[in-house]
């Protein structure tokens, strides 16, 4: 039996992600992992990304969100420097703010991989970087045509642990 919260850690993180060619769309993440993981070699948790909070703010970009839950497998947890690949799920929506672009597609389903590593810079401060791929794009006309495929980040997060080791 593993509890929820004895030997768990939660990452809660800052966002900064560029779209390759596009915008910049930052957010919130939060990672948990628990000894009971595969001793904390699998990793699950949501992000939430908006140009809103990126290259939307104080322009005339679009606004875009993207809201996503992931699985990461982390290869040497116990190292200062841990290379990580990671699967996301989620959800796109583009706002187009008129109804002149009624008839294009501003929604699709997001499936992505990533690749990168995770930093160990100071005590429970880590940095991810990270370069991924987005399986399912458009056009506009067939998928969000704001959805490109590449794109890579930062996240800066503080790992609150749980329990007594």
């Amino acid at each position: 039996m593993c509890p929820f919260l004895l030997y768990a850690e939660f990452s809660p993180g800052l966002r900064l992600q560029k779209t390759h060619q596009l915008y910049w769309e930052n957010g919130i993440t939060l990672d948990y992992t628990h000894d009971c993981l595969l001793d904390q070699h699998l990793h699950v948790g949501l992000s939430f990304i908006s140009s809103r909070f990126g290259t939307a703010l104080n322009s005339n970009a679009l606004k875009q969100d993207h809201y996503m839950l992931y699985g990461a497998w982390v290869f040497r947890p116990d190292e200062s420097l841990q290379p990580v690949v990671r699967l996301n799920t989620g959800y796109f929506i583009a706002d187009y703010e008129s109804d002149l672009f009624n008839d294009l597609d501003n929604t699709s389903l997001l499936l992505s991989a990533e690749t990168g590593f995770i930093v160990n810079a100071y005590k429970q401060l880590d940095l991810l970087l990270m370069l991924g791929y987005n399986f399912i794009t458009g056009d506009g006309t067939s998928g969000a045509g704001t959805l490109f495929p590449l794109f890579y980040y930062l996240s800066v997060s503080w790992t609150l642990k749980g329990g007594a080791r």
